[in-house]
């Protein structure tokens, strides 16, 4: 079972549009996909359909030892548990001594999936170290801005300060989003993707996501990106980041 964090501390990446297209793209593909959603925000709750967390269970009753069938939503293509306000109010209680293996405690109970999808908040607080500390795969979500590789240099520091709870764990690439391709600041910024990769020993993924009307839609209508237009170049841009995700994955 892969687990996967969608990640990066500069907010505004398109982390969450990726972490559910992501999702949606698995789940079409016939991949059994469970997301949690790791970020108060809870947009990716809301983006998948859910219910508002308070009527039902979720990430946070979940991380403190609710079993799964508990907190698990369901649409048609993911099965995800949501996030609520707690994450970031009763934050003090991911920063105790001893928490750093509650994500990672809860998940070792979960079976019968393909992949375990985790969306974090755009930071590097307690509920983010609970992520790296549970995962075993990173992708780096970045916004054609060069200013994304601090959040990026943040992102991979704190992957160092895990070393000691997941060694080995590191960012397995680079996803640019919002990309507009052919402006001389977009290529500035790609190049200096590239050169952050070559630093930390990742890649940069082929597949650019391009900024696309379509992904304004889907903000609006609280879906993905199939569920608005499956043939559109927004869902065939996913489909192509998602296979050539597999691949990697399939190749270590």
């Amino acid at each position: 079972m892969e687990i996967v964090a969608f990640s990066n501390k500069k907010g505004g990446t398109g982390k969450t549009t990726s972490a559910i297209n992501f999702c949606a793209a698995l789940g079409r593909k016939g991949y059994k996909v469970l997301a949690i959603d790791l970020d108060p925000q809870a947009n990716f709750t809301a983006d998948s359909g859910g219910e508002a967390i308070g009527t039902v269970a979720g990430t946070f009753d979940f991380i403190l030892g609710a079993p799964l069938e508990d907190v698990v939503q369901h649409n048609e293509y993911y099965d995800f548990m949501g996030a609520d306000k707690r994450i970031e109010n009763q934050r003090s209680k991911f920063e105790e001594k001893g928490s750093d293996f509650l994500l990672k405690k809860a998940l070792a109970k979960v079976e019968g999936y393909d992949f375990v999808v985790l969306d974090t908040a755009p930071s590097m607080s307690g509920i983010v170290f609970l992520a790296l500390v549970a995962c075993n795969r990173v992708i780096g979500v970045c916004d054609a801005d060069q200013r994304s590789v601090t959040g990026l240099g943040d992102l991979y520091s704190a992957i160092q300060s895990a070393a000691d709870y997941n060694p080995g764990l590191k960012i397995d690439g680079i996803l640019i989003t919002r990309d507009v391709p052919r402006t001389q600041a977009n290529k500035f910024a790609v190049d200096v993707f590239h050169q952050a990769a070559a630093q930390i020993n990742s890649i940069v993924f082929n597949t650019h996501i391009k900024e696309r009307t379509v992904f304004h839609q889907c903000t609006a209508l609280h879906t993905n990106v199939f569920n608005v237009d499956a043939k559109s170049d927004g869902a065939k841009d996913y489909e192509a980041f998602t296979d050539e995700v597999l691949e990697l994955f399939k190749k270590d």
